[in-house]
């Protein structure tokens, strides 16, 4: 009867930031930052939303950090009618990311709602009702992690949206936008590439 007890009084793991910025070993950022795309076309700024999506921000970080963006392509442009996709990153078919003798190739899907103080965690946004409490919609530079599946980003791919997109709400991590350079941005082909990319604070 006592082990019964016991065992139904176990703490229950909370799932939030700083689980899984401890579960995969991030030094957990929760303030936004800063940073500078140098690319073969010139240099754009993005700013990183590190304080609503704290997890995918920490592990955007830690790959700068670990200099695997450097002389990276930006691998693959999509063109819609009314957006153009910028893919880049490192491609995860053909990388396998390996820190400390481990290979991450995912992290959680996060997306932050206005209703929730903490991020929601493996979950699509499906609900077009929900929509409009998206913290983070995607606007002209906005950047997002590539998806592995639907409850999983990729932990070094990523896209930037040259507009508004609609159709992509809800799905992806839109974790960081461009604030300047879009000139740069508009004119980023198949053929450039990223030579580093820099902390600004």
């Amino acid at each position: 009867m006592i082990l019964i007890l016991l065992s139904s009084c176990k703490y229950k793991i909370k799932l939030n930031s700083e689980y899984f910025c401890q579960n995969y070993n991030l030094d957990c950022v929760k303030e936004n930052i800063i940073v500078t795309f140098i690319t073969s076309k010139g240099d754009f700024n993005v700013e990183l939303f590190g304080s609503s999506t704290p997890l995918t921000v920490s592990n955007f970080k830690k790959n700068i950090s670990n200099n695997i963006y450097e002389n990276s392509k930006f691998y693959k442009l999509i063109k819609y009618p009314n957006t153009k996709i910028i893919r880049g990153g490192i491609n995860n078919k053909i990388y396998q990311y390996n820190q400390n003798n481990e290979t991450t190739k995912t992290i959680p899907l996060e997306i932050q709602l206005t209703s929730k103080q903490e991020p929601l965690y493996k979950k699509e946004i499906i609900d077009p009702l929900e929509f409009k409490f998206l913290k983070n919609t995607f606007q002209k530079g906005s950047i997002s992690m590539a998806k592995i599946s639907k409850t999983k980003s990729s932990s070094t791919e990523f896209f930037i949206s040259t507009q508004k997109s609609a159709v992509l709400e809800g799905r992806y991590s839109v974790f960081g936008k461009v604030i300047s350079g879009f000139e740069i941005l508009e004119n980023l082909d198949n053929k450039d590439f990223i030579i580093k990319i820099e902390f600004n604070n």
